[in-house]
Formats: structure tokens, C-alpha cells, sequence
């Protein structure tokens, strides 16, 4: 039903299955190469950590890290996802603007969205420093775990306020068709010495 919608007559914009311009599709290609370089990278350093924890966690300590380290992982996505949304949803000003040929109105905007993105990390990371154990709570009440996770999520959020701002210029190289620029930035892992820390504390910690 839904490929016989977009396939047919009633969208003002049908599918089709000719007439494409290869240059086209290689520009847009190339630009949401970077979105999925930075997902992809996550999931790598996720994988990683998990497989250290399991080999380097000790007998019956690697599942209770393991466990531990998902619930940090989870509070990240909630830095993370709004973060990227908010990002990632302003592109499109970015574009517009830069089509219109008003250079003055994409530095403004920018700057706005450095200011909400930076504001929100500041406000996730003085939750994840002051009250963690309330987001703990949610998953467990066992006080060796929560104590624990908190010490991870305390280490893990070390880098999150300078986090936004890779977000900020990576999405806005995106936003302004700077594909190249973006797909380097995106190739640094954002988050790579927090995340090793704090599973490095959550194995210490155990």
C-alpha cells in the first residue's frame, strides 16, 4: 500500500524508476554519509566497550558491568538524540539561507544553535553530576548497581558540553552542502576517552 501510494498518481512527486541524474544521487549520497559515520562509529565503540567488559570484567562481575554500562549507554541517548535533533532539524535554515545568498543569516543562526545545543549539554550535564541516581532508579534499585552506574555516567558525561559543539559544525557542514568537512569531522569518535573511562571506572568500581 504504501509503494503503491508513492508510486503512484496522487502524490504531486511520484517514484519513478527512471530519469535519475547519477550526480545527483552521488551529492546526496555523499552527504548523508556523514549522519551515518557518526551513528555507525557509536555503534562500533558500543560493541567495543561491551566486549571488553565481558572479557576483562572478571568471573561473575562481567554481567553485573555489562548491565551497568547499558544503563549509561541509555542516559547518553538521551543526550545524544536530542542533540542531534536539534541539529539535524536546523539544517534545512542553514540550506535556505545559503541558497538565498544571505551569509549574515546562517552565522546568526548558527550561533543560536550553538547556544541551545551547548545549553541543553550543560543542562544533561549537571543532571548527570548532581542527581544520576534518579535516572538509575528507573532501570534498578539495587544499590551496588546503582552505585556503580552512577560512577560511569559521572565519568562517561566528561565531554558532553564540547560534544554539542562537534554536533553544532558537523550537521551545519551538512546543512551547507560541505560534504568533505563534515564526513572528516564526523570520523572522530565524539565521545571516545569518556566512554573508555567509564568503563574503565564501572570495571574499577566492581
Amino acid at each position: 500500500m504504501f509503494l503503491d501510494f508513492f508510486f503512484g498518481k496522487i502524490p504531486p512527486i511520484g517514484i519513478t524508476i527512471q530519469g535519475y541524474d547519477l550526480e545527483v544521487m552521488k551529492r546526496i549520497l555523499t552527504l548523508g554519509l556523514s549522519p551515518f559515520l557518526i551513528i555507525a562509529f557509536d555503534n562500533v565503540l558500543i560493541i567495543s566497550l561491551n566486549t571488553v567488559i565481558m572479557h576483562f570484567g572478571g568471573e561473575g562481575s562481567a554481567e553485573k558491568l555489562l548491565t551497568c554500562m547499558t544503563i549509561v549507554q541509555s542516559f547518553m541517548l538521551m543526550v545524544t538524540m536530542p542533540l542531534g535533533g536539534i541539529t539535524t532539524g536546523t539544517q534545512t535554515i542553514l540550506g535556505y539561507n545559503l541558497g538565498a545568498g544571505r551569509p549574515e543569516r546562517i552565522r546568526q543562526a548558527e550561533r543560536y544553535i550553538a547556544l541551545l545545543a551547548v545549553g541543553f549539554t550543560t543542562v544533561m550535564f549537571l543532571i548527570a553530576h548532581t542527581v544520576p541516581q534518579v535516572f538509575v532508579h528507573i532501570f534498578t534499585r539495587d544499590q551496588s548497581y546503582v552505585d556503580l552506574t552512577v560512577s560511569g555516567i559521572k565519568i562517561y558525561t566528561m565531554g558532553i558540553i564540547p560534544l554539542a559543539l562537534q554536533y553544532v559544525i558537523v550537521d551545519g557542514f551538512t546543512g551547507l552542502g560541505a560534504a568533505k568537512a563534515a564526513i572528516s569531522l564526523s570520523m572522530f569518535p565524539k565521545d571516545n576517552f569518556p566512554s573508555w573511562s567509564g568503563a574503565a571506572a564501572c570495571m574499577a568500581g566492581s
